[in-house]
């Protein structure tokens, strides 16, 4: 009973890292995604050289490597979507549980393939960071490229986690919709709260003092990052093997 639960692991997992492998293979059949890289190594180089030898105020060349940052956060989980764009305007989403994987690895594998999107574009910072430092300055600021690279992996994640799930059940032609509707309603919700009898300040403050402390914010920021992920793939899961095609 033991060995046939391990062998059916096994399968699971073997047939998750095909579908991972498939979906990067389409995906970046056109190398876009190695020209984006490319580009965004480039620019970093640019600002960089600026600084250093233009004279570029500092100010300016932060608010463009922050640009960076935010594009890697929305590319990280842009990413992951590809080939579910690629499904349905191409109409092969009716055949995706007809391949010769079966349904709960393709979910699994498409969730694998977000999660090297996000560890991919968080590499893509990093170098960019460390570049950028190095032409700018001279100094790398260690702390600061951690940073910035923790923000990048777990957006990505986070956001694709839900995006990924939400395809399943929406579809990518009114998954911007979706999203839009989730957008309103955080606001909202965080409108509705700013005016509860509620002394937010002190709340805030304790929460900020508590993350203050570097491995206390890292083990929150990933128990709650991999939390949204593992509970995502489950729904998705459930809802891909539950359709009928």
């Amino acid at each position: 009973m033991g060995k046939d639960v391990l062998v059916s692991r096994r399968t699971v997992w073997r047939s998750s890292l095909a579908q991972m492998r498939f979906d990067v293979a389409r995906g970046s059949s056109d190398l876009g995604y190695e020209l984006v890289m490319g580009a965004v190594l480039l620019f970093s180089v640019v600002v960089g050289v600026l600084v250093r030898f233009v004279g570029m105020d500092a100010r300016m060349a932060g608010g463009l490597m922050g640009g960076i940052t935010g594009l890697a956060v929305v590319a990280g989980w842009m990413m992951a979507l590809v080939p579910s764009m690629m499904e349905d305007q191409d109409g092969h989403r009716a055949m995706a549980g007809l391949v010769p994987i079966a349904r709960t690895p393709q979910v699994v594998g498409r969730f694998l393939y977000l999660l090297a999107s996000a560890v991919a574009w968080s590499v893509e910072v990093v170098v960019c960071r460390i570049v950028f430092n190095v032409l700018a300055d001279g100094v790398v600021d260690g702390i600061g490229v951690a940073a910035v690279a923790a923000t990048v992996f777990a957006m990505s994640m986070i956001v694709g986690s839900v995006m990924l799930a939400c395809t399943y059940r929406f579809g990518i032609r009114q998954l911007m919709i979706v999203f839009a509707v989730m957008m309103g309603a955080l606001y909202l919700l965080a409108a509705l709260v700013s005016f509860l009898p509620i002394p937010w300040e002190p709340i805030i403050l304790t929460v900020f003092e508590f993350l203050s402390v570097p491995w206390r914010s890292v083990l929150v920021g990933a128990a709650f990052c991999f939390a949204v992920y593992g509970v995502s793939m489950g729904i998705a899961v459930r809802i891909f093997n539950a359709k009928e095609l």
